[in-house]
């Protein structure tokens, strides 16, 4: 029990060390001037674009089945649970804080969001390559099958971010407007133009720019890798060596190779400077660690204690519970930023969103260490 325990407890130590050692180098880029800002968004824009979306797509091609989508209803059911809490106690962070006035959209939306692909694909990834944790073992078959499990719960996610962050910002913008004009005086030219920009923005255009914002590249590759999944003459024929089209599979599977590393520099790389405290101060920065890493871990553990033993709910596959419990224990989105910098009006909110990412992840190497090393436990029981 001992001997299990030390290698349950070590395997997570080396699997948050990988992930930190990588982020230094990216530190270390930026403070040599290697990777500047635009270097980064360059960097950034290309994962996103490419890196990502092969990492998803090969993973998906190779592991879908009608018989796996059937049971992974539980993820998508867990993300609306983990964003509804997270807004509500983002809503108690709003007043408790207290957080300023043109930060507390950007707060609450960072409480109720969390990094549902980047972080624990990496961390899932440097767990499994130990092919034997504990009484747990682990095959190259369950990479795949943990980036299935992890777009579940990706797709939906994406779909609440891009719908209620852009409707909570421009409600922002139109509360300012109203109060700018509100008060029987004239309307300054910044609030008119506001107004009358929203006013002529119809339904359609609306619906255009979310079409836009939802069905990006990561989301796009994830119904392709289900589609090939689906249909295996075509996946054969993509990645199975050997056969006419497998140079596409090859070529996908070297941009999947690189995902992970440009990922942890960019992230290393955004860190380096510190936090900006402009926007969001300490106390902010602190609450919204305690609602990311206390107590929406410890609701997800509820949960898998509830479902865990109930015959039918879920696949009977240690990599499902493993993901289902790392998706309760991650930092705010990424995707925090680019909103931030797309819909807010103030240039230091994105450099808000900064500065809560800082402290998320310096609390990361004690608390995703602690919590992976549990969840292990828990699993390997």
């Amino acid at each position: 029990m001992v001997r299990a325990g030390a290698q349950i407890f070590f395997a997570s130590v080396r699997a948050v060390l990988e992930i930190f050692c990588v982020g230094a180098v990216g530190v270390l880029g930026a403070r040599r001037g290697w990777l500047d800002r635009k270097t980064c968004k360059t960097l950034s824009t290309f994962n996103g674009n490419f890196f990502l979306p092969a990492l998803l797509w090969v993973s998906l091609s190779r592991s879908v089945s009608a018989s796996a989508l059937r049971k992974l209803w539980l993820l998508p059911v867990t993300c609306v649970a983990h964003v509804t809490l997270g807004l509500a106690l983002g809503l108690g962070v709003v007043r408790w804080a207290p957080v300023k006035p043109g930060f507390r959209t950007v707060a609450l939306m960072s409480s109720g969001f969390g990094n549902s692909l980047a972080l624990p694909v990496v961390v899932a990834r440097a767990i499994i390559k130990n092919p034997r944790i504990g009484n747990l073992t682990f095959t190259s078959d369950d990479n795949d099958r943990a980036v299935l499990y992890l777009s579940s719960y990706v797709v939906v996610l994406s779909g609440l971010m891009w719908t209620l962050g852009p409707f909570l910002f421009r409600r922002r913008v139109a509360a300012k407007v109203s109060l700018e004009g509100g008060d029987g005086g004239e309307m300054s030219e910044q609030a008119e133009r506001d107004r009358t920009l929203m006013r002529q923005r119809s339904f359609a255009n609306r619906t255009l720019d979310f079409t836009r914002t939802f069905f990006n590249p990561a989301i796009a590759s994830c119904v392709l890798g289900v589609a090939t999944g689906m249909a295996p003459p075509v996946r054969d024929i993509i990645f199975n060596p050997g056969r006419a089209l497998s140079w596409i599979g090859g070529s996908a599977e070297m941009l999947a190779d690189a995902a992970i590393p440009s990922i942890l520099l960019v992230i290393g790389a955004s860190l380096a400077y510190g936090p900006d405290y402009s926007l969001a101060d300490r106390k902010t920065s602190l609450a919204i660690v305690g609602v990311r890493f206390a107590i929406i871990p410890f609701f997800t553990i509820g949960l898998y204690y509830a479902f865990r033993n109930v015959s039918g709910i879920a696949p009977d596959d240690k990599t499902f519970w493993l993901v289902f419990l790392m998706l309760g224990t991650t930092p705010t989105a990424n995707n925090m930023m680019l909103q931030a910098q797309m819909f807010h009006d103030d240039d230091r909110a994105g450099a808000g969103v900064g500065t809560l990412l800082f402290w998320q992840y310096l609390a990361c190497p004690v608390f995703l260490t602690a919590f992976v090393s549990w969840y292990l436990a828990m699993i390997d029981r």
